[in-house]
């Protein structure tokens, strides 16, 4: 993610999948692998945090207009930025467009777009 790597999240994701896939019926031992899930979770989410402050910078607040106006428009959750500022990127266009994204309430803009 965002050139951002961790093999034992890989390893780590195989092997629960590969336990699961052994229709395990025990509770105490599912309710374990859940928390495994969700450590490993967090530990993707870190990644991307990660990659995106390392490629966009660590988001601010910004005061944005809320009122609605005339036009299209896309919504993105953070998890997309890069994908968004590919896209953007790909017209030529992305200079005469602000970005923001609901990772930070008020908005962030993207490095490099403005």
């Amino acid at each position: 993610m965002l050139g951002q790597y961790d093999n034992a999240i890989y390893a780590q994701y195989h092997k629960i999948m590969a336990w699961l896939g052994t229709w395990p019926a025990d509770m105490n031992a599912l309710l374990e692998c859940s928390m495994e899930i969700g450590q490993m979770n967090f530990k993707v989410m870190s990644i991307l945090d990660a990659g995106e402050t390392t490629k966009y910078g660590h988001p601010t607040p910004t005061q944005v207009n809320v009122k609605a106006t005339e036009g299209k428009c896309i919504l993105i959750s953070g998890h997309d930025l890069k994908d968004l500022y590919n896209l953007l990127g790909a017209d030529g266009r992305h200079r005469r467009q602000r970005l923001y994204s609901w990772r930070n309430a008020a908005g962030s803009r993207l490095s490099g777009a403005a």
